[in-house]
């Protein structure tokens, strides 16, 4: 068992390799203990959106040092900065290099892999581009007592096929399998060792109302209420987030939404980087090329014929793209007042993936992130359990103008809409409770191991200062 005199030396050696700015020594140097320390590890810089949660996760047991494993700077799009803004301080270590060198030196008591099934999977099919993790894994095998390992699942089926891989390579290593959507549990149960848990599908934002922030500090100024709150005069702003894909999201209905009327000024904002994966025969051009010409189509359609584009008839609605980092992304949403998936039955494969297979929307994960209620449709809300805390949702596509005419309802009545948001940071507060204690469960478990492993060696140590008496 480590003691915190072997183990704070041992940081003092060994953090020279870990941060040559120094920047990280100290902090490292105060976490001798190993049970003291938590990491997590995002292995592709392609689902940093968790980040947030996994290190709220590690705060809420206890763990004093939690580090990210990041691979560069370049590929944080501004996830940081929003982290230590909600309390979320941790420490970051670029390198893969260096990564190893923490492993090795400093092992953590829990680590957490963000994204394990598209990871392992892409180095099944592309080895040369995956031996970062593959080199992680020989590490973490290498050790006398492997940490808790987590891993974080995306897509059920790439999860089990990874899980098999891993299994053969690295037979001491035991996963516990974490599912972004309860939707999964059934199909990785079966597999699992260790029962997989659901964890808090979300971003983790701010907070659950506007004055707190997710750690019960106060919030600062740029945790607050949507715009729409502000006055009439503000625009009720509905946010699409995720590429502008339409093989995702249904936009066509949008187009329709400009025929209809409205009791006050409507913005949708689409947010997320252009997708150009639309038909190359059918349309030739990008998805956002595409989108803007269904929209404007739209417009025209519903202008009486003596109104020009800039008229009255046309304040009513409008459309906004955006793009940017996680701080911009973040941003939207605090300024939103719904969040608007458009997954329907118009786009039949991805809302199969969404409610029968277990993928999580980022919709849904935002929504919940920033107390933002969903207009969704029943299908994609029900499996998550999201359907009461939603009384926005909506049957199918023909159902989607009704459904904002009365979330424009919901936001002219304070009481209404506070009471939508209460609903929901109570399902996110319990589904975080629940991932925080079933963590603490295998901890415990890891801990027992711990001192059996430690009262083991002390024995063997007894029996050979024995021998050499004699």
């Amino acid at each position: 068992m480590e003691t915190p005199s072997s183990s704070s030396t041992r940081a003092r050696i060994c953090a020279p390799l870990l941060d040559p700015s120094g920047s990280l020594s100290s902090n490292i140097s105060r976490c001798g203990l190993r049970r003291e320390r938590a990491a997590i590890l995002e292995p592709t810089e392609v689902h940093r959106e968790v980040l947030p949660s996994s290190v709220a996760m590690a705060r809420a047991l206890g763990f004093r040092c939690v580090t990210v494993l990041h691979k560069t700077p370049k590929g944080e799009h501004g996830i940081f900065g929003p982290m230590k803004e909600w309390g979320l301080r941790t420490h970051v270590l670029y390198g893969e290099a260096n990564h190893l060198r923490y492993l090795r030196a400093l092992p953590p008591r829990l680590l957490i892999f963000t994204t394990f099934d598209w990871a392992v999977d892409s180095w099944m099919r592309a080895p040369a581009n995956s031996t970062h993790l593959v080199a992680v894994l020989d590490a973490l095998s290498a050790l006398a007592l492997p940490p808790v390992l987590v891993a974080g699942c995306h897509t059920a089926s790439y999860c089990v096929e990874s899980l098999f891989f891993a299994r053969a390579r690295w037979p001491r290593l035991r996963f516990t399998l974490m599912a972004y959507h309860p939707a999964m549990l059934p199909v990785l149960a079966p597999v699992a060792y260790d029962p997989p848990f659901a964890a808090a599908p979300v971003f983790l934002g701010p907070s659950c109302g506007d004055d707190k922030s997710s750690n019960g500090h106060a919030a600062s100024s740029r945790h607050r209420a949507p715009r729409h709150a502000r006055g009439v005069d503000e625009p009720v702003r509905f946010v699409v987030p995720g590429n502008i894909d339409f093989e995702r999201r249904d936009y066509e209905q949008l187009a329709a939404l400009a025929s209809e009327s409205w009791p006050r000024p409507v913005e949708i904002v689409l947010f997320g980087r252009c997708s150009n994966t639309t038909h190359p025969i059918d349309y030739p051009i990008s998805a956002c090329a595409r989108l803007a010409r269904l929209l404007r189509s739209g417009l025209r359609t519903r202008l009486p014929a003596n109104a020009s584009a800039g008229g009255a008839a046309a304040a009513r609605l409008t459309f906004r793209h955006d793009y940017g980092s996680f701080d911009r992304l973040f941003r939207a949403m605090r300024e939103a007042s719904f969040v608007v998936p458009l997954v329907d039955e118009r786009v039949g494969e991805m809302l199969h993936e969404y409610s029968r297979e277990g993928k999580l929307s980022s919709s849904v994960a935002l929504a919940l992130a920033f107390c933002r209620p969903l207009v969704a449709t029943t299908e994609l809300l029900r499996p998550l359990g999201l359907a009461a805390a939603s009384p926005l949702e909506y049957a199918d596509s023909r159902g989607l103008a009704d459904a904002l005419r009365r979330a424009l309802n919901v936001a002219d009545d304070a009481a209404a809409y506070h009471a939508v948001q209460a609903s929901m940071c109570t399902y996110r507060a319990d589904a975080f409770g629940q991932a925080v204690a079933h963590l603490r469960g295998l901890l415990g478990a890891w801990d027992l191991q711990e001192a059996n492993a430690s009262a083991s060696s002390r024995r063997r140590a007894t029996r050979e200062a024995v021998c050499r008496a004699f």
